[in-house]
Order: C-alpha cells, then structure tokens, then sequence
C-alpha cells in the first residue's frame, strides 16, 4: 500500500539522500513531483527525526542555495517496512551472478513468515547498518534458510561480523 503526505517541511530538517533504485513506487511519487515546481519527495528517518530526499536533490540544492526559503513542500513517502525491505532485497537479486550468489528465486522463498522475521530483527538490531552489503545479505538469509530461533541467530552472525571490526579499531 502506498501512503504519502505533502506538507511543508523546514529545509534545515531535510538531509540530502543518496541515489536509490528506482521502483514503480517512485516512479509515481517523481511523476507526483513534477506537478509542482518545487516539489520535493523525502522519507522520515526513524532515528534523528530528520528527512532524507529520495527525489529532487536538484531541487533541495536550488532551494538552498538561490532563494531564501526556509521550508520546502515535500511529499512524504510513509510506505511500510516491507515495502522498502523487498526493494532492498530486490537490488541483490540484479547485481551479476559473480558479485552475489543470491537470487531471484532466493525472494520467491520468502515466505509471510520470513518477513516477519526480518522486519522484527531489523527492529531489534540497529547494527545491521553497519553490515557491508554482501554480510547484509548473509544476515537476511538466514531468514529464509531457517525458521526457529532466527533473530537471536542473526544478532549472533552481526555479532561475528563485527568482532573483526571493533577489534581493529581498539
């Protein structure tokens, strides 16, 4: 389900995003966009309170830099995790066979269930960002591999991945 809001929102509370793949989703909201003329599309980030710009960084920067605007009318993109998280795994299933093993029928195995799970360890453990994207993946399919007792095993895989890290740093 697709939901959104416009409403102005203070340029200083909008962060500038980096390129994300496109979806039929944004392909609306870029089609909604160019009704206006400064029509901005962000996505509230949980953490900071902070919106980051998922289309219109040309748009942001105009904004910014050549007028003295203090806001911005923006369409708030406040879509479910799960939409985000199929596009998320989406992008593994596009890269080259060479680069990562997981496919597409790795996704057509998610069941409602693996969803679950990855939507309730993705809210547990805040780490996971930390990941690169190949240790993300390995996380995640845990999901689809196994059904019992998943979220503690993916705390303990990032566990493991990021012992090598921590001790490198100290």
């Amino acid at each position: 389900m697709m939901r959104f809001t416009v409403r102005y929102i203070p340029l200083s509370k909008i962060k500038p995003g980096l390129p994300v793949g496109m979806t039929a989703r944004l392909r609306y909201l870029r089609h909604l966009m160019w009704d206006g003329q400064h029509l901005i599309v962000v996505q509230k980030d949980r953490k900071d309170g902070q919106y980051r710009i998922l289309l219109g960084n040309d748009r942001y920067e105009y904004l910014r830099n050549h007028t003295k605007k203090l806001t911005a009318p923006c369409i708030v993109d406040e879509s479910k995790l799960g939409a985000g998280l199929q596009n998320w795994l989406q992008r593994f299933a596009r890269k080259p066979p060479t680069a990562e093993p997981a496919s597409a029928s790795t996704l057509k195995r998610l069941t409602p269930s693996s969803w679950a799970i990855v939507r309730a360890y993705l809210k547990e453990d805040h780490r996971f960002k930390q990941l690169s994207r190949r240790q993300q993946a390995q996380v995640l399919l845990l999901a689809v591999r196994h059904k019992q007792m998943v979220v503690s095993a993916m705390k303990s895989k990032t566990d493991q991945l990021l012992a090598p890290q921590l001790n490198g740093k100290g």
